[in-house]
């Protein structure tokens, strides 16, 4: 029934493209919408001139235009899901994001929208664009990181497993990556193919094959059409396979195949820096959480909120009050407890909000990924050393566990999503 449901709905919509046809050509039916030509030549035409802008030859033009079209499939997916979760973005959030993609360019907003259209490039589009990379990791990180936890005792296991001295050395790596995806349904045989072409493509590199070129032509992570740049990153946003790897090789060098559970990476260290310690301020911090769905939006939320800050600023309690209204079952039975926070430990937006309040303040409602935040500092302190390699450990395996859960998750949705290739690119 769901498929045959499924099948007419394609066929309006390629009844309707026919009709359409010389308006837009439909290129990707994507379950109950559609993916045009004009929307896919438009982020063709930008990823090609991004990638041109950074030097170098460019991959064959067949497979630029198949990763651009399984990246725009992908996120068309989550899209349609993130409206039926009710994630948006405010206006004046895809305000400040344009002003941080003009001032890294070295330009003004308006500097940078008559740059664009010199270039062919539609302003509008990238506008959206970025929203929609907005949208979709607001989708991923309340679909999967907000239901990742790492206990006390996977802390205590981890620290006590013998690491590399290296590591302690090397506070910070710029490193690239490639993937070749392998799920849990393949077979040996598969599986042994994609290992055969993941050997085979850092050959070429080792030959003198440029790693950008082979990131966006081969692998299938989402930062392929960027290259395989993930830039700089600490030793606790990496897992134990890329640290035990990349303490092994010099910047310039790439890693052996690492195989983990989503796949057969490559690594290239581009750069590696060592800084002393520095001392670092923890704060005892507890919240309440009001999540944002399609049933409760963000307005009703952030006054809802504020309605449970009045009655604390007026004296109840808000260990009671987290108990009674927090959606965050793990926290709430604490009284909001979350512990002591090192930075690093949450997401921008809350630990921003943290650090400008004094002990005892409740914030007024904060915004993540995960929903709508009050927030209580409950005390400050310096960090020792014990406590910050805990902090650290914990940071490593929720940047582990997360990176596994948001691949299988991203393949998931791709699986049961229903998408059609109406015409070829």
């Amino acid at each position: 029934m769901i498929r045959s449901i499924a099948h007419w709905v394609v066929l309006s919509i390629l009844a309707f493209s026919a009709y359409a046809a010389e308006i837009d050509k439909v290129l990707v039916v994507v379950n109950d919408d559609v993916i045009t030509e004009s929307e896919f030549e438009q982020t063709l035409l930008r990823i090609k001139t991004d990638l041109a802008a950074r030097g170098g030859e460019l991959p064959p033009e067949n497979q630029i235009k198949q990763q651009v079209l399984d990246r725009m499939i992908l996120q068309e997916i989550q899209l349609q899901l993130a409206k039926r979760a009710g994630i948006e973005v405010a206006e004046s959030e895809l305000n400040s994001a344009m002003a941080d993609v003009a001032d890294r360019n070295n330009f003004t907003v308006d500097q940078l929208r008559v740059a664009m259209k010199r270039e062919g490039i539609d302003y509008e589009l990238l506008r959206e664009n970025i929203r929609t990379q907005m949208i979709t990791q607001r989708l991923a990180e309340r679909q999967v990181a907000r239901a990742v936890v790492v206990t006390d005792e996977e802390v205590d296991v981890f620290l006590s497993q013998p690491r590399q001295k290296a590591s302690q050395k090397r506070t910070r790596f710029n490193i690239s990556h490639i993937l070749l995806n392998v799920s849990g349904s393949d077979n040996e045989a598969r599986i042994s193919g994609t290992r055969r072409k993941a050997v085979e493509i850092r050959q070429k590199i080792i030959n003198g094959v440029d790693f950008e070129q082979a990131a966006i032509s081969y692998s299938q992570a989402n930062d392929a059409l960027d290259g395989g740049v993930l830039g700089w990153r600490a030793p606790s946003q990496l897992p134990d396979l890329f640290l035990n790897a990349l303490n092994n090789i010099g910047p310039g060098e790439v890693t052996q195949v690492i195989r983990s559970p989503n796949g057969f990476h490559i690594l290239r260290l581009n750069d590696v820096e060592g800084k002393a310690p520095r001392k670092v301020i923890q704060h005892k911090v507890r919240h309440i959480l009001v999540r944002t769905d399609e049933f409760t939006s963000v307005q009703e939320a952030a006054q809802r909120l504020e309605q449970i800050r009045n009655r604390i600023v007026n004296g109840d309690d808000f260990g009671e009050l987290a108990l009674a209204h927090s959606d965050d079952t793990i926290s709430s039975v604490q009284g909001g407890e979350l512990g002591w926070l090192s930075p690093g430990d949450t997401v921008r937006p809350f630990e921003e909000a943290v650090r400008q309040l004094d002990v005892g303040e409740v914030s007024r409602p904060v915004r993540t990924p995960y929903g709508i935040h009050l927030i209580q500092v409950l005390d400050t302190r310096r960090a020792k050393p014990t406590e910050m390699k805990r902090s650290i450990a914990r940071r490593q395996l929720r940047a582990i566990k997360t990176g596994e859960k948001m691949q299988e998750w991203r393949d998931r949705l791709r699986d049961q999503a229903y998408v059609k290739i109406v015409n070829r690119v």
